[in-house]
């Protein structure tokens, strides 16, 4: 039982290593793909629980709690390429963002969505149909995590 234990911290990878690899894998990519942005997206999800920190789930798994939260979800392939439209509106839903009249109505959109972020200086406004890199990815998800603590740490 001594051995296998030292085999699995040796040999198998620890969640944050894991997590750490995935950001810097991120970061490296020219274009992010649809399962990319949709794994990114779903660690500001609270019902990720403890590993909402440490790791990323699974494209298929990162889908599925997306569409559980009734979000508008990519039919697309998640190796698809991801325009900077789709990972707004993702970014715009787990904000929670309400958005004006027009969201109210149609709901949340690609455009709407880039605008609202752009406006917040979440990410830099490019138009909705545009690539969006891996930094780009990151650097957003880094500033709505800040902009999320920044506002429920205001709350009475």
């Amino acid at each position: 039982m001594k051995y296998l234990t030292i085999f699995a911290v040796l040999v198998l990878p620890a969640p944050w290593l894991a997590a750490d690899n995935f950001f810097a894998f991120l970061q490296e990519r020219p274009a992010v793909t649809v399962g990319e942005v949709e794994q990114v997206v779903s660690l500001l999800l609270p019902a990720r629980g403890k590993d909402a920190a440490t790791l990323p789930p699974s494209p298929a798994e990162a889908r599925k709690l997306l569409a559980t939260q009734g979000w508008k979800v990519s039919t697309a392939s998640p190796g698809d390429p991801a325009t900077a439209g789709y990972a707004a509106l993702l970014f715009f839903q787990a904000l929670g963002l309400r958005g004006g009249l027009t969201t109210l109505i149609l709901g949340p959109t690609e455009r709407y969505s880039v605008m609202e972020l752009s406006s917040r200086r979440l990410m830099a406004h490019r138009g909705e149909c545009g690539a969006l890199s891996g930094r780009d990815l990151v650097s957003l998800l880094g500033r709505a995590s800040a902009w999320r603590q920044e506002r429920e740490g205001s709350k009475p």
